[in-house]
């Protein structure tokens, strides 16, 4: 698929980064009738994508404009536009139109029905082809060519230049190196006068010092109460799954939450979590169940609720017993049980760092960007589409919905 590059010199429109972003905006340019190059330095296209929901590729969410604003953090209503021209029900029928199936599962999330990524990025590299995209695979771009204010081209490594008057930046950001983002974007956009924004990791698990928490390695928690405070401030608080880790606290619920608290950790304010492991029951019905079954033990009426290894740790976490029989506990002791089970105190010191979380929060500035169009403000022609910019939000397809809608309107305005 690779054409040589002594074979290129000019193109109107080039994208540099071949994940979900930028091959939209090349096909969609390529749809307009442009002559497009798209550059990426991998030796195959969108390596991030074939990860994404273990390999079967939640591409995006049924959820309304007012839901993905909510979900897609405070800069969310950057996209207002993007989805006029292109939000879930386009993106469905571009893959449906080309024979892949769209299924709905729960809370709206869309998955290609054969499960698979491969047949995702498949469609967008044949529309490649269909769209005469000149591909490029296994370069790397060095710099951007810039000149009175305008992009002029791209420069190689090998120092080898294609020329442009149109520059799509789809680059991504910095998790998950090991798939290409390695922040090439970010510096280019960087050297060009754009303000970025500090890069920090999101969709993480968040590491919590809590003694003996480790030995609830590999537990999943179904329906828990998860609760993240900032001082007096509530940064989160929402019902979902976790699992313990070696580390401190993952799952789905966990790694939505770290979103809120990344920027308090990047800048070392402490945040605790709280941890309701019965949210579904108040402290006082709680409390009168166990008072119901007075003569057991309290070990064995918990365990009817709860995990085993859970209550153990959380018994002794009180010095208590398991063994202990419910009529022979003080009020104390309940009370303490109780807040243990209802207001489980972890404190977070950090999140996984960038290498290890599913998206990069922060970027290129949307000061800089307008919305209409993914242009700079600060050099014509150049535009940007994707995880480059500081947009990113919770997991179930919205992020991905981002990627494919900016990608389309860069590559519409290219």
């Amino acid at each position: 698929m690779t054409q040589g590059i002594s074979n290129l010199s000019s193109a109107e429109v080039i994208v540099v980064g071949g994940g979900p972003a930028g091959l939209m905006a090349a096909i969609q340019a390529g749809q307009r009738g442009r002559s497009v190059v798209l550059i990426e330095k991998n030796f195959s296209f969108a390596p991030k994508l074939l990860l994404t929901g273990h390999g079967r590729c939640n591409i995006t969410n049924t959820s309304s404009r007012e839901e993905y604003f909510a979900r897609l953090g405070p800069n969310a209503e950057f996209l207002r536009d993007a989805f006029v021209h292109f939000f879930h029900p386009q993106l469905i029928k571009f893959y449906e139109s080309r024979g892949l199936p769209i299924k709905q599962e729960a809370e709206g999330r869309c998955f290609p029905a054969t499960e698979k990524a491969a047949d995702v990025a498949r469609i967008l590299t044949d529309e490649l082809q269909l769209k005469n995209v000149r591909i490029q695979l296994g370069k790397t771009v060095q710099q951007l060519l810039i000149g009175d204010g305008r992009i002029q081209g791209v420069q190689y490594v090998n120092g080898k230049v294609i020329s442009s008057s149109s520059v799509v930046l789809a680059t991504g950001g910095l998790s998950y190196p090991q798939t290409g983002s390695t922040g090439d974007g970010l510096r280019f956009a960087e050297q060009s006068g754009h303000q970025i924004v500090s890069p920090r990791p999101g969709l993480a698990g968040l590491v919590c010092q809590v003694p003996r928490w480790r030995d609830l390695k590999g537990i999943s928690l179904y329906g828990v109460g998860l609760r993240l405070i900032l001082g007096k401030k509530i940064l989160f608080d929402r019902v979902g799954d976790i699992m313990a880790t070696h580390y401190g606290l993952s799952g789905p619920v966990v790694l939505n939450a770290s979103n809120y608290v990344s920027a308090a950790l990047q800048a070392g304010k402490p945040v605790e979590a709280l941890i309701d492991f019965i949210p579904a029951t108040t402290s006082d019905q709680l409390r009168a169940s166990l008072a119901a079954a007075g003569n057991a033990g309290i070990g064995s009426a918990l365990n009817k609720r709860l995990t085993r290894r859970l209550v153990d740790f959380l018994l002794d976490s009180v010095k208590i017993s398991p063994q202990k029989k419910i009529s022979e506990l003080n009020q104390k002791n309940v009370e303490h049980i109780l807040d243990v089970i209802k207001n489980f105190a972890m404190p977070v010191t950090a999140s996984l760092p960038l290498e290890s979380a599913m998206i990069t929060l922060g970027g290129v500035s949307l000061k800089d960007i307008d919305p209409r169009t993914m242009q700079s403000r600060k050099v014509q022609g150049l535009f940007f589409a994707g995880e480059i910019m500081d947009i990113a939000g919770e997991s179930g397809g919205f992020n991905l919905q981002a990627a494919f809608s900016t990608g389309y309107v860069a590559g519409h305005f290219a």
